[in-house]
């Protein structure tokens, strides 16, 4: 049973991560509407992906040396914090900063 709900936690962590992107990319023609940068706007994914591919080795090896649930809490913490700040932009170049910024997160949360 605890290996169950322990698979079930990492999973539901797993989706977590992947939150911002089904967020943010579905809503990106209201998003690029409201504050402009409609030229900008392919930046607004694929700023969200190429940080993934490049962070995910160094959070691992940071999990190894600080503990998995401690990564895990500090990068749900980020998670939380992130979204909102990418949701209060005024600019487009601000939104994909912000978002470029939860990929620590993103990745701290993958299993």
């Amino acid at each position: 049973m605890q290996l169950f709900l322990s698979l079930t936690a990492m999973a539901f962590l797993w989706v977590g991560s992947q939150i911002p992107l089904y967020l943010f990319g579905s809503v990106l023609p209201r998003i690029y509407g409201d504050i402009g940068g409609a030229d900008r706007y392919v930046w607004f994914v694929i700023g969200y992906l190429i940080p993934n591919a490049a962070l995910c080795p160094f959070v691992g090896a940071l999990s190894d040396m600080f503990g998995r649930r401690y990564v895990a809490i500090f990068g749900q913490v980020l998670l939380i914090i992130g979204p909102i700040i990418t949701g209060t932009a005024t600019t487009m170049n601000t939104a994909i900063g912000t978002l470029d910024r939860t990929q620590f997160p993103a990745c701290a949360n993958i299993p």
